[in-house]
């Protein structure tokens, strides 16, 4: 009774000091003056009177709050206040209020992403300078646009009127051919006349010096005498240069030209040889795969749940060792009591008088069942790699021995163990491979193992040792998350029963009613872990504008099969804007709906293969087109290559002689290019002499059913 007065009067005790406490913390000053500037919406003083506040006294979780709050209450209203002048395109207040929000979360990545775009300032307009220049520069007379205009002539008069134009020097390889045709050009500049006639003429260029251009023919024995290449080293920040050796060497190899591509893996480097073109387009395209990775962050709770369920039912005897014992019994009394004792000494004249006596202790009946508390095994904050394994392992390393015989030497019978030991993981192990989708969400490849120990079996060697036993749960998913968005996953329960038996001997053990003579324990111990995990995204893949443009590897040619500027200088680009494409057609055809024939004009030796391609152009969008294509003359027609990718347009084609007959359904004409190419053609011109090459009977009709006028212009082929 004493120890519960003196709890009574400290009680009263501690409640008084607490709330004294309390009350202190209640009037600080300095937290009255900030909970009013809260109040009135002045976030900032606030939050330098808690600051100062904090500084002092950095325990107390009170004032830890307060700070967070106006810290919070500040960020959202600068970002508020950004985002209006954004839309009022005020970007010096914009900038100014992102700037104070960022203040506050330096670490914001997103927010800085979201003020760069708001600004627009997130990257510059123009791509950044090629480093890639030639060993030669074309010193031209004049920079200005020139016009050339000539009908019927050949094409090495062209040339030379183009270099006395510019003041350059053609020279012409032994195998060039020369042919007839017209060209109407103007206002254009050198290098854009140059590709013009390189492509009519089917031929590629090297510059030899600064007055002087080489034209050989576009073949691929030429190419590999004339054309200049040279080595270029790239250095990668983020991708392997094997990964990036194994994507870019398929893509800008070509038929006969493989682009040679090393790698060094200590510098991390590409080191490539290929053309001038090759080289520019590769460095315009590793921009868009050395880029960093995402990264996220995932964060994992472990949670045990432990469920001890004990129950115990039976008589429980106090006494170590119950008593039976046998004989006469004697009392003896006395003012107050009255005893008896037992005198085991019993003669056998009076056997028929003894009686048997048991001393039974207090029974105690017992009823009990507990259940234990959970509790957090680890909470680990893992950050990784998009792609890329992230482990984590809590628990212990047990060892395992193992035992081998050998014998103890040669020629002997008898063998020795040889015991090693091998270590084994025991306990929680996670593997987890994230995939950082572009839309906030998240993939997990998970892989999560349970070892334990089941128990220990005897050695079988004769030596005294147990050997501890493994058990093992696991559990493979892949899941997609939101950001932010917590998973659970369960179920590795493990179940231990153990069972005991006390009481007296033989009678505890007797159906139903043993348990008057002793009592029986079960013990069921169940364990399950919960994993509790919650993605983050801490940087996405800085994706910008031109990453989503596609490199143009004809970007400054006139034609993919001629390449026209494979040596040609940065100098002697065309500007962008300025570019004009111009094939050598007739122009009246150019323009609204035709069908195109490319060449219009074409001087082959006899008994070699040409090459022909027709293509469409209309402003119109058709459902049907149809045409028949003839040669006059004795011609071979080799092959009738129909050209479209996209699945949703069908084509037919039949050849017969010297003619052929093309059918194109366009099942989407929502998807009909205004420029398309329809078909190639491989044909041989056996003799000498001129032919033609034209399309006859089109057919064509728009989206709606109606008919559609289409212009086209025969082919004149010269065979010498």
């Amino acid at each position: 009774m004493k120890t519960t007065k003196k709890k009574l009067w400290e009680f009263p005790i501690i409640l008084s000091v607490l709330l004294f406490v309390s009350s202190c913390a209640l009037h600080n000053p300095r937290i009255t003056t900030s909970q009013e500037l809260f109040k009135a919406g002045n976030y900032e003083e606030a939050i330098k009177v808690l600051e100062e506040e904090a500084k002092q006294k950095p325990q107390n979780q009170e004032i830890q709050t307060l700070l967070f709050r106006a810290k919070l209450n500040s960020y959202y209203t600068h970002l508020a206040k950004a985002r209006e002048f954004a839309q009022k395109e005020n970007t010096a207040e914009t900038e100014k209020e992102y700037k104070a929000a960022l203040a506050i979360f330096p670490n914001n990545f997103r927010l800085l992403e979201e003020m760069d775009a708001s600004l627009h300032r997130a990257e510059p307009a123009q791509l950044p300078p090629s480093h890639i220049q030639t060993p030669v520069t074309l010193k031209l007379k004049t920079q200005q646009a020139a016009n050339l205009s000539l009908n019927n002539a050949s094409i090495l008069s062209i040339f030379k009127t183009l270099g006395q134009i510019f003041g350059i020097n053609f020279i012409f390889d032994k195998d060039f051919r020369d042919q007839i045709t017209s060209v109407d050009i103007r206002g254009k500049t050198f290098q854009e006349i140059l590709l013009m006639l390189c492509m009519m003429a089917n031929a590629q260029h090297r510059i030899v010096d600064q007055n002087s251009v080489f034209i050989y023919p576009d073949q691929p024995f030429k190419k590999q005498l004339f054309e200049l290449k040279g080595i270029k080293v790239f250095y990668l920040s983020n991708i392997k240069a094997e990964d990036a050796q194994k994507i870019i060497m398929p893509l800008f190899s070509s038929a006969g030209q493989p682009t040679l591509i090393q790698t060094d893996a200590n510098l991390n480097a590409l080191i490539v040889r290929a053309d001038y073109k090759t080289l520019q387009d590769i460095e315009r395209f590793i921009p868009n795969l050395d880029m960093p990775k995402s990264e996220v962050g995932i964060d994992v709770e472990i949670l045990e749940i432990n469920r001890n369920l004990i129950n115990k039912l039976g008589a429980n005897y106090n006494l170590p060792d119950p008593l039976i014992q046998g004989g006469t019994v004697t009392s003896t009394s006395s003012s107050d009591t009255t005893s008896a004792t037992i005198n085991p000494i019993v003669p056998l004249s009076n056997l028929g008088s003894v009686g048997f006596y048991m001393n039974i202790p207090t029974v105690s009946l017992k009823l009990l069942e507990s259940d234990d508390n959970n509790r957090l095994i680890a909470k680990p904050n893992l950050r990784g790699l998009d792609g890329e394994d992230i482990s984590y392992m809590v628990g212990d390393d047990i060892p395992i021995p193992q035992t081998q015989f050998q014998g103890y030497s040669p020629g002997t019978t008898g063998f020795q163990p040889l015991t090693t030991y091998q270590y084994k993981s025991v306990g929680v192990e996670i593997k987890i491979t994230p995939q950082i989708h572009h839309n906030q969400e998240i993939s997990l490849k998970i892989k999560m193992t349970i070892t334990f120990i089941t128990g220990y079996v005897k050695s079988s060697t004769g030596v005294s040792s147990e050997f501890p036993t493994l058990g093992k749960r696991e559990i493979e998913a892949k899941i997609r998350l939101k950001e932010g968005e917590t998973n659970i996953i369960g179920g590795f329960i493990r179940d231990d029963i153990r069972k005991s038996l006390s009481g007296l001997p033989a009678l505890a053990k007797i159906p139903v009613l043993g348990r008057l003579f002793g009592s029986s324990e079960k013990t069921i111990q169940q364990t399950d872990l919960i994993f509790s995990i919650t993605p983050r995204i801490i940087r996405h893949v800085p994706i910008k504008d031109r990453n989503q443009k596609p490199v143009w590897l004809d970007e400054n040619s006139m034609s993919s099969s001629t390449g026209g500027t494979a040596n040609l200088p940065p100098e002697m680009m065309p500007e962008t804007g300025s570019r004009e494409r111009i094939a050598p057609r007739n122009q009246d055809q150019s323009r609204g709906n035709a069908v195109l024939i490319t060449p219009m004009q074409l001087r082959v030796p006899a008994n070699t293969e040409a090459f022909f391609s027709i293509s469409l152009q209309s402003q119109a969008q058709l459902s049907t087109l149809s045409f028949r294509g003839s040669f006059q003359g004795n011609v071979e027609i080799l092959d009738v290559k129909p050209t479209f990718t996209d699945p949703s347009v069908q084509t037919m084609k039949n050849v017969s002689g010297n003619s052929f007959d093309i059918g194109v359904s366009f099942t989407n004409p929502a998807k009909s290019p205004p420029v398309s190419s329809i078909a190639q053609i491989k044909v041989k011109f056996p003799t000498k002499g001129t032919y033609q090459f034209s399309l006859e009977g089109i057919n064509a009709l728009d989206q709606l059913n109606r008919p559609l006028t289409l212009s086209v212009n025969p082919a004149r082929i010269e065979v010498y």
